[in-house]
């Protein structure tokens, strides 16, 4: 996450910041508000803290599925789509409910919606709640309609792909009619939709996930970076599959990119490659993804999981896919003037410097 321990103590001692007493929590101060305002994003401020829990949790929830995407290079300060998509674009449900405008996302439950100038994702988070899924769906195609985007997909987001596998897949084992609040559950959602559903974890394994999918055809893209010279394009006839893997005296088994963690794509690689004769297929992933991969997969003897290290494949991509870094660089404001420290000590003192 962009922010540590030491960065909030900084902002807390030159008054953006307040922490609750049990320090589980912060919260911008007035000063930042107004400094927020004044580089270009307004935010509407709560008239006193809340202290809801389950409130707090969903918005801690939320705060750690934007920072993702942020440190993804992606646009996160956006509270409305326009017509067109020049750059990926994520909005975060609580800034739509904020705006002085309305509340086009009403009483929904998911966390966002996520666009490229290709594909539009609704982002969720899995839990035992669930959400209302007919509904929430209807509304973010009314939405995305907008942008003219037709190519649809599920982000179901968690602290792991391991735990998000718990709740969306080990579940359907369990009772999967079980709901909470008229929802739909997780495993109900997965074994039903027909769009494509990526399972994204939260945090840095979840911000080199999003690179990728930002690549265009990023599936063939990865397979040349992985197989370079060896690269040959899928059997015919085996959909879903990537490429055919070529490693020394290994059989050449059809091969899945599995970074995008496309959980029915993958299946159906495997049913198609087992219905065209081959015992197995490969399945390439990163390595926060090989546990999940493994236990569904290699454990039964369907597929060969390879971890592959980034640092391998970077350098033979078309495209940066290094995590985001802050500019070093002066900010400077649509007045074509820098913030300082004086600026603090002036929002702190008067609200607003000019």
């Amino acid at each position: 996450m962009p922010y540590s321990s030491k960065d909030i103590c900084n902002l807390k001692s030159i008054g953006l910041l307040s922490q609750s007493r049990d320090g589980k929590h912060i919260r911008p101060r007035s000063a930042a508000y107004r400094l927020l305002s004044d580089a270009g994003y307004n935010f509407k401020q709560e008239a006193k803290p809340q202290t809801n829990e389950a409130v707090l949790r969903r918005r801690n929830i939320a705060s750690q599925i934007l920072f993702t995407f942020f440190m993804a290079g992606i646009s996160v300060f956006n509270d409305e789509f326009n017509n067109t998509i020049d750059e990926p674009v994520y909005i975060a449900s609580f800034a739509a409910r904020a705006r002085d405008s309305g509340n086009p996302f009403g009483s929904t439950r998911f966390y966002g919606i996520f666009c490229t100038a290709q594909r539009a994702f609704l982002v969720l988070y899995a839990d035992d709640i669930g959400v209302y899924y007919q509904k929430e769906l209807t509304l973010f195609h009314s939405l995305t309609e907008i942008t003219g985007i037709r190519n649809t997909a599920i982000i179901i987001m968690g602290k792991s792909t391991s735990s998000i596998s718990a709740t969306v897949i080990n579940a359907q084992k369990g009772d999967k009619g079980k709901k909470k609040y008229n929802t739909n559950s997780f495993a109900q959602i997965f074994e039903t939709t027909t769009l494509p559903v990526h399972f994204i974890p939260i945090g840095d394994p979840g911000v080199q996930i999003l690179k990728f999918l930002l690549i265009p055809n990023y599936r063939e893209e990865i397979s040349r970076a992985i197989l370079k010279k060896n690269y040959s394009p899928p059997y015919e006839g085996i959909t879903d599959s990537d490429t055919i893997h070529v490693y020394n005296n290994d059989p050449r088994n059809p091969a899945v990119v599995a970074f995008d963690m496309d959980v029915n794509r993958i299946d159906r690689a495997v049913i198609n490659a087992q219905n065209a004769g081959f015992d197995k297929i490969c399945i390439y992933a990163l390595a926060e993804q090989i546990p999940f991969l493994k236990s569904r997969y290699s454990n039964t003897g369907r597929a060969d999981v390879r971890g592959i290290s980034i640092d391998n494949i970077k350098r033979f991509l078309s495209y940066n896919i290094d995590l985001y870094q802050p500019p070093s660089t002066l900010y400077v404001t649509d007045e074509g003037r820098c913030f300082d420290v004086s600026d603090i000590t002036g929002y702190r003192k008067t609200g607003k410097q000019n």
